[in-house]
């Protein structure tokens, strides 16, 4: 899984929240996904402090208000990259 992104500046102590959105994450447990997730950040040498999260299109379609992605991620997320079935949104948590 590949995804280059243009990163925002950074606060100090801040980090970057992103949901991921790919049917490549059927069939994987949080801990498979939080490790694609790393490794491809890895790969793509970034090394500024992200927090992503994975989510298949039918989960995140799926989500609705009173419920993290449905009150955070959906409400207040920013798509950053669309590539191919690859999502990215960016989101503040507050």
């Amino acid at each position: 899984m590949d995804f280059p992104l243009q990163l925002p500046l950074l606060r100090e102590g801040s980090d970057i929240d992103v949901a991921i959105i790919s049917d490549d994450f059927k069939g994987m447990n949080l801990l498979e996904r939080l490790e694609v997730l790393g490794l491809a950040l890895a790969k793509a040498k970034i090394t500024e402090p992200i927090e992503a999260l994975g989510y298949t299109e039918e989960e995140f379609a799926a989500q609705g208000e009173r419920t993290f992605v449905g009150d955070e991620i959906k409400a207040k997320g920013i798509e950053v990259k669309r590539s191919g079935l690859i999502r990215i949104l960016e989101f503040r948590v507050t």
